[in-house]
């Protein structure tokens, strides 16, 4: 049986081990759930929700600023008391005026002291509302600015569903690797349970000594072994993978589709222009918005130095002194900074030298991210180049075993160099599907790395 035919074999296999529990989730049908369950992709969630909020907070500075006031009070005492006295110029006027006309007799009747007390209690109800006109931009620049944080979070969001997808990624194909070795493994103890089965017919025959099972018993033991770690390297990746897809740590709720590592095509048709492909990145987007939130950082120290202008009004009612009456009053204020202009005016300057950093952080951090594109798809070649190899060795490998099975049935080869050949193929068979699952990562890094949805 052909090689190729042998492996197909081995994939349809792996299917079959999925337990009555388990679920087989597709690649994209783990991605979905985890970009939906994750806790870092809920926190990026929250964090765009709250600068949702801050961008309204923002907003409702053009609003007026409306406030209620109500006041009351009740004195034991009356505040204002005291007494008033006609001074004697004012009686010796008022006397001289009465004598010319008959009413001198009255002046005694005119009181010259009054005593008077008012204000023990009052109340007054208040809305004053106060509307910004002019702050100098800061009201403008303020919500750019909040605009601003709303879209880099949107961003970060982005980016972190990328890290998600790439975790959900390694862990999906290392368990599809895992799965194809333990079927190799299996296989593996199939050719020695042959293999030992040939050397007792030999060894009951007398044509070899017992020496020759015990090699094959020692192998056994071996494959065994490395089958044990296997499994329980599937149960850890199990569990990864379910965290991340926000099912918990339950090993056996989740099977996978290991028909994925059937799939091997050239790097060359995944990849793009990186020059073109990093104006696209979430990065260079986070950049040239760090550069937006600088030159509004810069406007709003300049807003500090510019006049205020309010206006506003107040309506009130109330009985303090007289009856209770409405009352309304308009007016309008105006700030300006004076001292401003020589304290200030440093942190316009600091924020000129703050845009200029983040453009050349741009300009430095747009040349790092083509780098890393580039090293991705030198990796993923190299990753194709390791699977081509890993291929051919398995062929060779698969040759030598049959050629060295049909020696030793021959009487021409000895025991230990048929126990090489299978250790041989044995190791070519879990090298491919290692290079396979290594190249499956690399492309869903290189897709990542150039702004891409990974396949």
């Amino acid at each position: 049986m052909k090689t190729s035919h042998i492996f197909c074999l081995i994939l349809a296999l792996c299917g079959s081990v999925a337990t009555v529990n388990a679920k087989v989730y597709s690649l994209q049908e783990c991605r979905d759930l985890a970009l939906k369950n994750n806790v870092k992709t809920r926190t990026a969630q929250g964090e765009i929700d709250k600068a949702k909020q801050q961008k309204n907070e923002a907003f409702a500075k053009y609003l007026p600023q409306v406030t209620a006031t109500a006041f009351g009070f009740m004195a034991t005492d009356d505040l204002i008391e005291g007494d008033l006295k006609m001074p004697n110029k004012v009686k010796e006027k008022a006397a001289t005026a009465l004598s010319g006309t008959g009413l001198a007799p009255l002046l005694p009747l005119i009181p010259t002291s009054y005593h008077y007390e008012f204000l023990d209690k009052g109340y007054s109800f208040g809305l004053t509302a106060i509307q910004p006109v002019f702050l100098g931009g800061k009201i403008i620049e303020g919500n750019k600015l909040a605009s601003v944080s709303t879209q880099a979070e949107q961003i970060k969001m982005s980016s972190v569903s990328n890290e998600v997808l790439q975790g959900v990624d390694d862990n999906y194909y290392r368990l599809v690797t895992l799965y194809a070795m333990r079927s190799a493994l299996k296989e593996a103890q199939k050719q020695l349970a042959s293999i030992e089965q040939d050397a007792q017919n030999a060894f009951d025959a007398g044509i070899v000594p017992r020496n020759d099972l015990l090699k094959v018993k020692l192998k056994q033991n071996e494959v065994n072994d490395d089958l044990g770690k296997v499994e329980s390297g599937m149960t850890l990746a199990k569990m990864a993978l379910a965290q991340y897809m926000g099912l918990g740590t339950d090993s056996n709720s989740v099977m996978v589709d290991t028909t994925v590592l059937t799939e091997v095509p050239s790097p060359s048709i995944y990849r793009v222009n990186h020059e073109e492909a990093v104006e696209a990145l979430d990065e260079m987007k986070l950049l040239q918005l760090n550069e937006r939130a600088s030159s509004l950082q810069t406007k709003m120290s300049r807003a500090s130095l510019m006049p205020s202008v309010y206006v506003g009004g107040s309506l009130s009612y109330g009985q303090v002194l007289d009856e209770a009456r409405p009352n309304l009053i308009g007016f309008a204020a105006m700030s300006i900074p004076i001292s401003a202009l020589w304290n200030d005016n440093r942190s316009v300057q600091r924020g000129k030298i703050s845009e200029r950093q983040a453009k050349q952080q741009t300009e430095d951090s747009r040349q790092l991210l083509v780098l890393r594109m580039e090293q991705s798809y030198i990796a993923l070649e190299n990753a194709y180049r390791s699977v081509l190899l890993a291929k051919e060795s398995q062929k060779q490998a698969a040759e030598n075993l049959r050629l060295n099975q049909d020696y030793y049935e021959a009487g021409t080869c000895k025991m230990s160099d048929l126990l090489d050949a299978q250790t041989s193929d044995q190791k070519a068979r879990m090298s491919y599907v290692s290079a396979v699952g290594d190249y499956l990562t690399a492309r869903t890094s290189y897709f990542i790395a150039t702004g891409r949805i990974p396949q």
